[in-house]
């Protein structure tokens, strides 16, 4: 156990030089590579950007696609009433047109 703890220090300790050793080494970066550190943020904002965009335009497609699923059965539901309620018409238009041929000229 204490052999265990004693390479997690080790360990620990190399990581913390290596993690020194990168650091100073990114602090003297030449100047000219600042234009192109500039370019990959740039670059990185811009793919950023447009996930964001297609993401919002994904979601606007699958609003669009359940509106018109709405209207759709909306649609649907209006032509029933429709279609019913011109059968009623067209039933009471059938009852009325027998009334009037069933009774003899010049009566109301």
């Amino acid at each position: 156990m204490k052999e265990l703890q004693m390479q997690t220090a080790a360990h620990s300790q190399q990581l913390e030089a290596k993690v020194k050793s990168l650091e100073e080494q990114l602090s003297v970066v030449p100047q000219h590579a600042c234009p192109l550190l500039v370019a990959i943020r740039l670059w990185e904002r811009q793919q950023t950007q447009e996930t964001v965009t297609q993401q919002a335009l994904a979601e606007r497609d699958r609003t669009i696609t359940q509106l018109q699923d709405r209207l759709d059965a909306i649609e649907r539901e209006y032509e029933k009433i429709l279609h019913g309620s011109l059968d009623l018409v067209l039933a009471k238009v059938a009852e009325v047109s027998q009334h009037w041929e069933k009774q003899p000229e010049g009566q109301p």
